[in-house]
């Protein structure tokens, strides 16, 4: 399927997630607490499609639900592969599909924000063949620089089978970046830009001018 964003919904409930963004093409297990989710209990089942969003700068919220001055105004579409319920945790995992533009908020009775979106500018994410002619020689060595330092010793089989778009997805969610970066990231449109963002990302990081907060989930 190719720039073909027909068969995703436009009208989706929100998924606030706090630490990290959710890329297409790409999959990121969560694990939330059901407590405060509660409000979603009939939006996070198996199947379901929802709108993750970053918040901008921490709970701005009443009662545990977000508001729509709480979030950046692009996000990422994901379906819900797997949940299971352990104790007071929600465990899910969610396929990232395609990135989208909030045209508006909707007005829910429920606790659910639903959020109306649009796809265009990142119809690209459906195209299976986005990342055939992107060079991944600087970010492989920026990588390998960076476990060096970290004394890290990452499946390297598993990254160069990669294809880049999974291996440029799996870094904007993993790797320790500040909030800010990870959202700036996530809406850039081309993939060999996202590629170098994150290059520049680790090389600044490794020279100790970076703004990472975080480490590897």
């Amino acid at each position: 399927m190719q720039n073909n964003t027909q068969n995703i919904s436009s009208i989706l409930p929100v998924l606030a997630v706090e630490e990290t963004v959710l890329m297409p093409n790409a999959g990121l297990p969560l694990c939330l607490k059901k407590e405060k989710y509660k409000h979603m209990q009939d939006e996070i089942v198996e199947g379901n499609v929802v709108a993750v969003l970053h918040p901008i700068s921490g709970p701005k919220k009443k009662d545990n639900i977000y508001d729509q001055n709480s979030f950046y105004k692009t996000g990422c579409s994901g379906k819900i592969i797997h949940t299971i319920t352990i104790g007071d945790r929600i465990n899910i995992l969610l396929q990232g599909i395609c990135r989208f533009n909030i045209v508006h908020f909707i007005e829910s009775t429920e606790g659910v924000v639903r959020v109306m979106v649009d796809y265009t500018k990142y119809a690209i994410d459906m195209n299976e063949n986005n990342d055939k002619d992107v060079d991944t020689t600087n970010l492989l060595t920026a990588l390998a620089s960076y476990c060096k330092d970290i004394d890290a010793a990452p499946n390297w089989s598993e990254i160069n089978s990669a294809t880049t778009d999974s291996l440029v997805s799996a870094l904007a969610m993993s790797y320790p970046l500040h909030p800010l970066e990870r959202q700036s990231i996530l809406e850039i449109v081309d993939l060999k830009e996202r590629s170098d963002m994150i290059t520049k990302l680790i090389n600044m990081n490794l020279h100790g001018s970076g703004t990472a907060n975080a480490t590897f989930n």
